[in-house]
């Protein structure tokens, strides 16, 4: 499973990586595009729905951005926050069936905002990717936090107290300490 919103390509890059690692030509194979930050989320969830039908499978969930390609010159402090928070990544997990020596996936949660859904993303001026950047991001962040780990939280009858870490996307400083807030939590 590849996922970005910084690319696309046809064929996926899905089939770049597949021929980069020689893997086997009848691989199944999964692209993510324009879900933006969040795409890791529904990337290990599809690896994780294909390894539980067959669970003798590893699924391997890649995701890259490479947010230089989308540089927009301009003077737009939108703009500049952008460039600033942003960079090219990528990261990699192998999911797979029975393995108690790492992390366990238990279950995924996910909340769309759609009364702001046109707070990030990107325009197309003069046909080129121009980072959206609403600066009220932080604020309305927070309280998706709090939605989605609360559900989830409910569903299995724990407390944020049963949780040992908190691994929360960065998404710049302001976006840090609204979910510490929401959520509740210490720098620990």
């Amino acid at each position: 499973v590849f996922a970005t919103c910084t690319g696309y390509s046809v064929p996926g890059l899905s089939a770049y990586i597949l021929k980069a690692l020689r893997m086997r030509q009848d691989t199944q194979r999964l692209d993510v595009y324009g879900m933006g930050c969040s795409a890791a989320v529904p990337a290990i969830n599809r690896a994780h729905d294909y390894v539980w039908m067959s669970y003798k499978r590893k699924a391997l969930v890649v995701n890259t951005e490479i947010y230089s390609t989308t540089i927009f010159h301009d003077n737009d402090v939108e703009t500049a926050v952008g460039d600033a928070i942003f960079a090219d990544s990528s990261s990699a997990v192998l999911v797979g069936y029975g393995d108690k020596s790492g992390p366990t996936i238990i279950d995924f949660e996910t909340a769309v905002d759609y009364e702001n859904i046109g707070t990030l993303g990107y325009t197309f001026p003069d046909g080129r990717f121009r980072i959206r950047l609403d600066p009220k991001i932080p604020v309305l962040v927070a309280p998706l936090m709090k939605r989605v780990a609360d559900n989830l939280l409910e569903r299995h009858d724990l407390t944020k107290d049963d949780v040992k870490a908190w691994i929360i996307h960065p998404g710049g400083k302001r976006i840090l300490e609204g979910a510490v807030k929401a959520l509740e939590l210490s720098d620990e």
